[in-house]
């Protein structure tokens, strides 16, 4: 094969390269995020645990804002979701189910954003940020960007894009307005009037403000730990 045609390959190679479309990731937890603790204390005293089988909730009102958040951002860049929650830990067809009898007639609207490789791995001794770190590494060919978006995120490694949800509340306006921002750069407000809110959301909030001003002000921040 002469010089020519090599070089014409290697261009045509690059070229696709440029052109695949690159996925934008949420890994997702449930609890404390598409459910809340209002709901799930309702909910608990009207379906007790029966042989050990873990209550299985999703809200309507999480759902509806982070499907609504999907959509959005599915306008301008691809969006699949990875499940990083402990339902993913009985298998898919389980966890479809549970997905079904959470959420009925959106199960299907849900489930579409689902990854094919739709799970973090559940290493031994691992955290669930090292889990994520794990899929990553699968994939980062494909990764464009990501985000965490749990209840806790003291179980993430220092550099990684974790959007803390409130479990009293769950996933609602404030943080769909951050995914916004951070994934699509769509300004809807003020970070500041977040301070205003009850005092009893100041830790939460002081996590939300410390993301935005790390990863949406600093938006090179969130890949550091997949090129190391």
């Amino acid at each position: 094969m002469n010089f020519a045609v090599v070089l014409f390959v290697k261009e045509i190679d690059f070229f696709l390269k440029k052109r695949k479309i690159m996925d934008n990731i949420i890994f997702l937890d449930i609890d404390g995020v598409l459910n809340n603790n209002f709901e799930w204390f309702a909910y608990s005293v009207s379906h007790p645990v029966k042989n050990n089988i873990p209550l299985r909730l999703i809200s309507k009102s999480n759902l509806t804002y982070l499907l609504n958040t999907l959509k959005e951002i599915d306008k301008k860049n691809s969006i699949k979701i990875v499940i990083s929650s402990s339902w993913r830990l009985s298998g898919y067809d389980t966890f479809v189910e549970d997905i079904i009898t959470g959420c009925k007639e959106k199960a299907d609207e849900l489930l579409e954003y689902l990854h094919h490789d739709w799970r973090v791995p559940s290493k031994l001794s691992s955290t669930r940020g090292e889990n994520v770190l794990f899929w990553l590494k699968e994939h980062k060919d494909e990764i464009e960007k990501y985000l965490c978006i749990d209840d806790d995120n003291d179980d993430y490694l220092q550099d990684q894009p974790v959007l803390q949800c409130n479990d009293e509340y769950g996933f609602g306006f404030v943080e769909s307005q951050l995914a916004l921002e951070y994934f699509i750069g769509k300004k809807v407000f003020d970070i500041n009037y977040l301070k205003d809110l009850n005092f009893t959301m100041r830790m939460v909030l002081d996590r939300q403000e410390e993301f935005y001003q790390k990863f949406i002000l600093n938006p090179a921040a969130e890949f550091d730990s997949v090129k190391k």
